[in-house]
C-alpha cells in the first residue's frame, strides 16, 4: 500500500497506469534494479568519450523514469541525450552532472515505493 505522501508525490504516475498501484510498485522494482547501473554506465560513457553510448544510455534511463516523472528532472535528460548525440562531451557531461543529484533523489523516491509494500 502506498503511503498518502507517496500517492500525492506520484499521483500523475498512478494516473498513467490507470490507477493500478500494484503495477506502479512492480515498475518501481524495475527502476530500483536498473537505474543505478544506467547512472553508472552514463558516467562511464562520458568519462570515456563514448557519446553515442551515452546518448543510448540516457535514453534508456529517461524511458525507465518517465512512468514516474515527466517533468524535472527527467526532462533534463533529453538535453543530456541531445548533447551526446551532437558529439558535445563537455556540454553533455555538465548537463548530466547538474541533473544527476535530482535523478538519484527521484530514483530513491521510486525505490521507496517497493519498500512500503
Amino acid at each position: 500500500m502506498l503511503t498518502p505522501e507517496q500517492k500525492k508525490r506520484f499521483q500523475e504516475a498512478i494516473d498513467r497506469v490507470g490507477g493500478d498501484c500494484e503495477l506502479l510498485v512492480t515498475m518501481a522494482a524495475l527502476v530500483s534494479e536498473d537505474a543505478p547501473q544506467l547512472v553508472n554506465d552514463l558516467e562511464h560513457h562520458f568519462e570515456n568519450d563514448q557519446l553515442q553510448d551515452a546518448a543510448a544510455t540516457g535514453h534508456s534511463l529517461k524511458g525507465l523514469l518517465s512512468t514516474f516523472e515527466t517533468g524535472t528532472p527527467v526532462k533534463e535528460l533529453q538535453m543530456v541525450i541531445d548533447a551526446a548525440r551532437a558529439g558535445n562531451r563537455e556540454r553533455g557531461n555538465a548537463l548530466w552532472l547538474a541533473c544527476k543529484p535530482a535523478i538519484e533523489s527521484l530514483t530513491t523516491s521510486i525505490t521507496a515505493l517497493t519498500v512500503s509494500n
